[in-house]
């Protein structure tokens, strides 16, 4: 029983992150990304 709830977390996480790519590569939601700008570097080292 523990083995398949850990199976369905897992697959829980895959879709999670296929939706995740999904959106990042073919919408260009980088949004979705906490703080994450393009273009701004808010290091001024960097």
């Amino acid at each position: 029983m523990a083995s398949f709830l850990i199976l369905i977390i897992l697959e829980f996480f895959l879709i999670l992150f296929l939706a995740l790519g999904y959106l990042i590569r073919f919408r260009g939601r980088v949004d979705i990304i906490a703080g994450y700008k393009e273009g701004r570097i808010r290091d001024p080292a960097a």
